[in-house]
């Protein structure tokens, strides 16, 4: 066919089909698409990655009033936790279990298994438990509706977190 062959973009005036063209379909609307190869492709250069360095807040993350609250609550569950620094027991099968899960402070993620009968500060042990590199001052929240949980000496069922997720906020 005479489209198929070559032809100079002065053949190719602004909208008709080039003559060529008509004489092979001109019964019919074509679409002629041009490439202009003068040159080899480059590929365009990557743009530089810069990791975002700024002070960030989570949507978990408080007003500034949450989080001074939040400090004095962790302060005294830190110093609640320091008075009773046992291990971790683990739990007793023989009684109801439940499962958290567990979000860190360094983006990881736990599920852990506890009683009903467990206190939450039997929760902070079972962190210190599993990630003994993890000593920064900390508080636990819910997840929804964003709330510290205040009262270490509550029962997981007392506090309602049976099969709760929390979230370990730095302080």
């Amino acid at each position: 066919l005479a489209c198929a062959t070559i032809l100079p973009p002065s053949s190719f005036p602004a909208g008709p089909t080039p003559p060529p063209c008509l004489r092979h379909h001109s019964a019919r609307q074509i679409t002629v698409n041009l490439v202009k190869k003068e040159e080899e492709y480059t590929a365009p250069k990557k743009p530089k990655h810069t990791a975002f360095t700024g002070q960030g807040r989570t949507l978990a993350s408080g007003s500034d009033a949450d989080a001074s609250a939040a400090a004095a609550a962790a302060a005294a569950a830190a110093s609640a936790s320091a008075a009773s620094e046992g291990e971790w027991a683990g739990v007793d099968e023989s009684k109801p279990t439940t499962s958290l899960q567990l979000r860190l402070a360094d983006g990881s993620r736990m599920v852990a298994r506890f009683n009903h009968s467990h206190r939450v500060s039997d929760v902070r042990r079972f962190v210190r438990a599993s990630r003994p590199d993890m000593d920064v001052a900390y508080t636990l929240m819910t997840a929804f509706p964003s709330a510290a949980v205040e009262d270490e000496g509550k029962t997981l069922e007392e506090a309602g977190l049976l099969n709760a997720v929390l979230i370990q906020k730095k302080l």
